[in-house]
């Protein structure tokens, strides 16, 4: 920070920015890191836990249990360890590992120290087979150099989108579709509208082809309106385009008045045409990996789509797939369902195969 002053420089001087998604590890927040889940598409789950703990609280379990179902790379950062005992450490690492091996099965444990800190061992922890452990402490300040070490080699196993031939949201190098989630909005005199969010594929540019149709929705009735990308900023600092895995902040011009809310997606209008599988639906199937065994149909859930969270309905067990596992390297071994949902109040939203959801029942995850 010596040789920056401000974020900015941060990120034009940067070979590799990491930005972390900070949540609440309160079960009464859990719509939080949900939210950071679906709308945020991270890359790696950290889960954090006090040293002076003598146990994993089930919080952490349910987390682990998150990230294993998902198939998301995963770390656990013992924190506080100027406050650790040695009995009472323990006792905890021996519940951690417990849990772990429970919860999150088919990966390996790592202890981290600075020998085996490398590039092997992110990209072991990126590909689900090894799960980290670093022990840190900020008042002795031990422990970040392996963290940071790890981190600055993590890549997602999958490429960047580049841009392609199609220019301005137009469709990626790897043939997905550009899409945007919006999270926030706002209303410049001397703009007009800004909306905020996470580029979740593709990329779009305001400077190549124009004259590609993007559409941003679904609005209260389902319909999407045309919009035009006028300008991208990114940090606060203008760039020429915005790619797969990146916040930015999209100026905007719809073609008519449109009341824009968080959840709605700017995408490529050809992909919402007939014959895409993408749909404004009223309801859907999704395999679920089911945490909670208490539920049945008619049972009413908050389901996170994106960065948004709607009130659904279970109205059908279409499958029971005899208790398999999502069948990811190192997933979660739950009861796996397929089920039907629809959303209350006749409310309809941009849906397509693949897309994550979290759903749960108040404070408690039900898959």
């Amino acid at each position: 920070y010596a040789n920056n002053s401000s974020a900015e420089q941060i990120y034009r001087r940067a070979q590799h920015v990491v930005t972390f998604i900070d949540t609440c590890g309160y079960s009464k927040h859990l719509k939080t890191t949900a939210r950071a889940i679906t709308g945020h598409s991270p890359h790696v789950f950290c889960v954090m836990v006090a040293a002076n703990s003598e146990a994993v609280s089930a919080t952490a379990r349910e987390y682990l249990r998150i990230a294993a179902v998902l198939g998301m790379p995963l770390a656990v950062v013992i924190s506080k360890m100027d406050l650790a005992t040695k009995a009472g450490f323990g006792s905890l690492m021996h519940d951690l590992l417990a849990a772990l091996t429970e919860d999150v099965p088919n990966r390996s444990r790592c202890i981290v120290t600075g020998a085996n800190a490398s590039e092997s061992l992110a990209q072991d922890m990126m590909s689900l087979a090894v799960v980290p452990i670093f022990t840190t402490s900020a008042v002795r300040m031990v422990g970040f150099a392996e963290l940071t070490t790890v981190l600055a080699k993590s890549r997602p196993l999958q490429p960047r989108a580049g841009v392609s031939p199609g220019g301005a949201g137009g469709a990626a190098s790897d043939g997905r579709p550009f899409e945007f989630h919006v999270e926030h909005m706002y209303s410049f005199d001397s703009v007009g509208t800004v909306v905020t969010g996470w580029v979740h594929a593709g990329v779009a540019s305001p400077s190549v082809d124009r004259g590609k149709r993007l559409a941003i929705g679904p609005d209260g009735a389902g319909d999407f309106t045309g919009v035009d990308i006028t300008s991208i900023h990114t940090l606060r600092i203008p760039t020429e385009t915005a790619e797969a895995g990146s916040s930015a902040a999209l100026a905007i011009h719809p073609h008519k008045p449109v009341a824009i809310t968080k959840g709605m997606v700017i995408v490529d209008a050809e992909y919402l045409e007939d014959g895409s599988k993408r749909r404004v639906s009223d309801e859907f199937v999704a395999q679920v990996a089911v945490l909670d065994p208490d539920f049945s149909t008619l049972h009413s859930v908050i389901v996170h789509i994106r960065c948004a969270y709607r009130m659904a309905r279970i109205v059908e067990i279409v499958d029971e797939q005899g208790g398999q596992s999502t069948g990811s390297p190192g997933t979660f071994s739950c009861y796996s369902l397929l089920v039907r949902l629809r959303f209350d109040d006749g409310f309809r939203d941009y849906v397509y195969p693949g897309m994550p959801i979290v759903a749960r029942d108040g404070q408690n995850l039900t898959f």
